[in-house]
């Protein structure tokens, strides 16, 4: 077994920085040293903790941004659709969405609206 060393920290912020800088941590990362009655954990519950906490952290995904869809984006696929002669088809979606024209589709439905007139083939 690999020597162990205790060391007490004060939890500055820069201390918080610096332990943030360790190969393998994040900033600000914290590991629970104590049990909810405050009783010390050993170092083996210490490490155990660590690695659930790891664990945890893998398992939950980033959240990705939905790319914006701008109102050019839905008019150059209303275009499409008209120059197919789909003209039918683009009032149809228009009344999906409350209006009779395309400026006066809200923008939160813009990327719904841009999947529907995609999927009109």
């Amino acid at each position: 077994m690999a020597p162990q060393m205790t060391i007490t920290l004060d939890l500055t912020p820069e201390v918080y920085d610096w332990l943030g800088k360790m190969p393998g941590r994040k900033p600000y990362e914290k590991v629970a040293t104590e049990n909810l009655a405050g009783e010390k954990l050993d170092a083996t519950e210490v490490e155990k903790a660590q690695a659930e906490q790891t664990t945890q952290n893998a398992k939950t995904p980033a959240p990705t941004a939905a790319p914006k869809v701008s109102l050019s984006d839905v008019r150059a696929e209303a275009l499409r659709l008209s120059k197919a002669g789909r003209s039918a088809d683009l009032s149809r979606m228009f009344a999906k969405y409350g209006a009779k024209k395309i400026s006066a589709i809200a923008e939160a439905d813009y990327p719904a609206l841009l999947e529907d007139l995609k999927a009109v083939t």
